[in-house]
């Protein structure tokens, strides 16, 4: 906490649930311990990454459910489409209510860029450069990863998310 990862709003925090406050939502409120507890650990492999120089890496969450062989196909052709695209962050997920109603901006027949109302953290494809970028603008934290990833990765026009979601949440 020390180290500025967490910065507190407030001059004396009282617990995990004030460290964090959130003034995007309409109805401010503080991050409760678990979505903190979360962007570390999404943080931590971020880092991981940085400091073992991984060219790219396959992020999921211990719910993420998917065909091994078509993730596999999927994630191949992802990473023969990096030199043309050069994404920093390809969200591999999509809530079932985001694929019908959602309106992504157009990239190609394939992928939708993402933008700030994307949600990304299930299953995604980082590089080295995304993992770099997410380290040194996400903190001190001011809002769930998901928010902080895709509103990064919004700004940066790196983002991407696959039309063909092949991922889906087991719990």
């Amino acid at each position: 906490l020390d180290q500025g990862i967490l910065k507190p709003t407030q001059p004396k925090v009282t617990s995990l649930d004030d460290m964090i406050f959130l003034s995007q939502f309409t109805k401010q409120r503080f991050m409760n311990a678990s979505e903190i507890g979360c962007f570390l650990s999404h943080f931590s492999f971020w880092n991981h990454i940085v400091q073992n120089n991984i060219g790219c890496a396959l992020i999921l969450e211990d719910d993420a459910y998917f065909d091994d062989r078509l993730l596999a196909n999927q994630i191949n052709s992802i990473l023969s489409d990096h030199d043309k695209m050069n994404y920093s962050l390809v969200s591999l997920f999509k809530h079932n209510d985001q694929k019908k109603t959602k309106d992504y901006k157009k990239y190609n027949e394939v992928y939708d860029r993402i933008d700030a109302r994307c949600w990304g953290t299930v299953g995604y494809l980082i590089t080295l450069d995304g993992a770099r970028e997410l380290i040194n603008k996400s903190v001190p934290i001011s809002s769930p990863v998901d928010y902080t990833m895709n509103g990064i990765m919004d700004i940066l026009g790196k983002g991407y998310i696959v039309k063909n979601s092949l991922i889906t949440l087991c719990d």
